[in-house]
């Protein structure tokens, strides 16, 4: 009971810490959550960006365009070999009347398809790959352009794989945020608590020299530390949930399939923030107060 009792009295010394303060407190939990709230932001966007590419039909083609000249043996011919492909799981051939009666039914283009002399569409062998690796569809693509009788390749794997990488790309940049801000947030923690020990410098001599250990004299500013740490990584969960609630919000209309891949703020969001921001509150605390009890000594 009397450990308790002390960890209970080290939490009320580090609470009249922080309210003897308020406003200053008060910044720096502010400057904390903001700091946390970046990486944490650039990950839960790269989750979602990353949700929506797997959501993306699984089945990716590449288009294979005949050319004008083309007859029914080479076409034929043509569809054998795209059906000899590694990575082929399907080949279907799409006319170029129907190819310019499907392009008449999207929005808009029904009066421009009308106003056409001819139909400036080719005949199309629509492969279907196996699988979305961007090196199966580059191969499939460079080989589909030796077979005769084709005009022109057309991959829609290309897109995906550059969506990919700029999803990893956040998720890298919000690695580097991550290590970044967790310095910033522990160099903040550090300098608070160091400024808390230095206004309280005449107290912690007294008290080092009454016997006090360095364990007894650094808990109130290791609470301080860790409590500052906790309202920042709760400020940052709420600072993630108003971005992506913001976001969601601007992309839904003309991005549904991204919108519904972003996640929203649930336990895990919340859980990580307020854990990473204890820690990270804790550490600084920690390095601030590791030799309290030797310099006010020495002074």
């Amino acid at each position: 009971m009397r450990w308790l009792r002390m960890h209970r009295a080290a939490i009320a010394k580090a609470v009249s810490l922080a309210t003897a303060t308020p406003v200053l407190s008060a910044l720096v939990v502010i400057a904390l959550a903001t700091a946390l709230a970046l990486p944490l932001l650039a990950a839960a966007v790269a989750e979602g960006l990353l949700a929506a590419i797997a959501r993306i039909d699984a089945k990716p083609t590449v288009s294979v365009f005949l050319a004008p000249a083309a007859g029914t043996r080479e076409r034929e011919a043509a569809e054998r070999a795209l059906r000899g492909l590694p990575g082929v799981s399907a080949v279907r051939f799409i006319p170029r009347d129907a190819a310019l009666a499907q392009l008449a039914e999207v929005e808009g283009m029904g009066d421009l398809v009308a106003g056409l002399d001819r139909n400036p569409l080719p005949d199309t062998l629509v492969a279907t790959l196996a699988d979305a690796d961007p090196g199966t569809a580059s191969t499939v693509t460079g080989r589909a352009r030796s077979i005769p009788a084709v005009a022109g390749v057309q991959s829609d794997v290309a897109w995906v794989a550059r969506l990919d990488a700029v999803a990893r790309a956040i998720r890298w940049t919000g690695v580097l945020l991550g290590v970044l801000m967790a310095a910033a947030v522990v160099a903040a923690t550090f300098a608070a608590a160091r400024l808390q020990a230095l206004t309280h410098r005449e107290a912690i001599v007294v008290a080092t020299l009454l016997g006090a250990t360095r364990a007894w004299v650094s808990r109130p500013y290791l609470y301080h530390g860790l409590l500052q740490g906790l309202a920042a990584g709760l400020g940052a969960a709420a600072i993630v949930a108003g971005a992506l609630a913001g976001l969601g919000a601007t992309l839904a209309p003309a991005f549904p399939a991204i919108s519904e891949g972003a996640p929203g703020v649930g336990w895990r969001w919340i859980a990580s923030g307020i854990l990473s921001g204890g820690a990270l509150g804790l550490m600084g605390a920690w390095l601030a107060t590791r030799d309290l009890s030797s310099r006010p000594a020495a002074a």
